[in-house]
């Protein structure tokens, strides 16, 4: 698929998702700057080239929760969800780049909200399907490298997922939770295990 045929051109001041829409895709900006408004109250955030947004409504299927309006004259990559599982399957460097940018997100929201939790405080990450979490954390620990602290994982983000029989969405969410509780880290888009005595408990 070429970039032509996934962009869209915007005007300035249009918009281009507001909430309750359905989050069918992603974007990435291609040129040009889109004003990202989380709430009528908050000061809105601005997205240049290169960077995404929508990606977290896109992957948990949810309505997107905040407007977005093209400040000038805008291009984006608009990159729907069977693309995206696509490009998830196929590529482990963009899989685990969108992840490592997830993180970062929520790492920027639990410097706003506070330090990172204690053990004894974090959270068992939450997907949508009942027992997901539980399934892939196995996964991780089954294919993980015996022997090495950290311990390098083997087989790409859609491989654990199929192995554990999860939606990819579902995976994400979870590794997104594992990666914030630092149980497992991404180094060169390498997937390390930091805490299996942690993770085993999980997978219990």
């Amino acid at each position: 698929m070429k970039p032509r045929d996934i962009e869209r051109w915007f005007a300035s001041g249009e918009c281009i998702v507001q909430p309750g829409d359905p989050a069918d895709a992603l974007f990435v900006v291609r040129a040009g700057i889109v004003r990202v408004y989380p709430s009528e109250d908050d000061a809105p955030r601005l997205v240049s080239e290169g960077e995404i947004f929508g990606e977290a409504a896109a992957i948990l299927g949810r309505p997107y929760p905040f407007r977005a309006e093209a400040e000038g004259d805008v291009n984006v990559l608009v990159i729907g969800m069977p693309l995206l599982n696509e490009l998830c399957r196929d590529n482990d460097e963009f899989s685990f780049r969108l992840i490592r940018h997830l993180a970062d997100q929520l790492g920027q929201t639990r410097v706003a909200e506070g330090p990172a939790p204690r053990r004894s405080e974090r959270r068992t990450p939450q997907p949508e399907a009942p027992n997901a979490a539980k399934l892939f954390v196995r996964a991780i620990l089954e294919s993980r490298v015996s022997g090495e602290t950290p311990a390098a994982v083997n087989g790409r983000l859609a491989e654990l997922a199929a192995q554990a029989d999860v939606p990819i969405a579902d995976a994400y969410v979870c590794l997104q939770a594992l990666l914030d509780d630092r149980l497992v880290r991404l180094v060169d888009d390498q997937l390390a295990v930091l805490d299996v005595e942690e993770l085993e408990a999980l997978a219990a």
